[in-house]
């Protein structure tokens, strides 16, 4: 069903660019010294170049499956995890990333955050603010059926309210069916080890091309 929904989505959007999404997040306490935050991160690639990376990403990490946060548990892991992110910064696709510090302490799930952050992000894709206009976003598929009935609301808000049309297209599929999400997962694991814990190696490589956004104003 996910490859179906997916390439049907491919068909419709045909020449048009694609963002893949992918979320990073801490909650307030995990670490000292470290404000919270929640991110989404997106990397646009146009329609031509999507094989020419499938193949690069199996390539690289020689296996047809990939999380960033597991491979960073051995020595070899984080080394092929280097290796895409250096990938990635030699790369000319647009990232852009969504975050906010999550203020609202009632907000225990980052759902409210999470909302914002997207809906925020699916609008300023689609408007071509930061590259040119997107229709089509891929998510990872989220793991149960009621934070995917969550997102599913989100974005009929986001249509109801003119942040993206109703046209626009938004498609929750595992990593495993599409290689191409790999590039936030891994964008967003950078971000989080420079932002949780002051380990901004990772990040470097790519930060040169990463537009930063934000659903509400910083605070004076």
């Amino acid at each position: 069903m996910q490859i179906k929904k997916l390439e049907s989505a491919y068909k419709t959007n045909a020449d048009r660019p694609v963002a893949y999404l992918d979320e990073t997040s801490m909650p307030a306490g995990v670490y000292e010294g470290s404000d919270p935050f929640y991110a989404v991160t997106a990397v646009v690639v146009p329609r031509r170049d999507h094989e020419a990376i499938r193949k690069d990403l199996l390539q690289i990490t020689g296996a047809p499956y990939w999380h960033s946060t597991k491979a960073n548990e051995t020595e070899e892991g984080k080394a092929t995890l280097d290796e895409l992110a250096r990938y990635i910064g030699e790369g000319k696709e647009p990232v852009i990333i969504s975050a906010q510090a999550v203020v609202d302490p009632e907000d225990k799930n980052l759902e409210k955050a999470r909302a914002a952050c997207l809906t925020h992000l699916l609008s300023s894709l689609h408007a071509g603010s930061h590259c040119e206009p997107v229709n089509l976003f891929i998510l990872e598929r989220r793991q149960d059926q009621k934070r995917r009935n969550i997102d599913d609301h989100t974005f009929k808000a986001a249509r109801k309210s003119g942040a993206i049309p109703l046209t626009a297209e938004t498609v929750q599929v595992s990593p495993t069916h599409e290689h191409l999400l790999w590039l936030p997962d891994i964008v967003s694991y950078a971000y989080y080890r420079k932002m949780a814990v002051k380990q901004p190696g990772l990040f470097d490589h790519v930060e040169h091309m990463v537009t930063h956004i934000s659903p509400v104003p910083p605070v004076k």
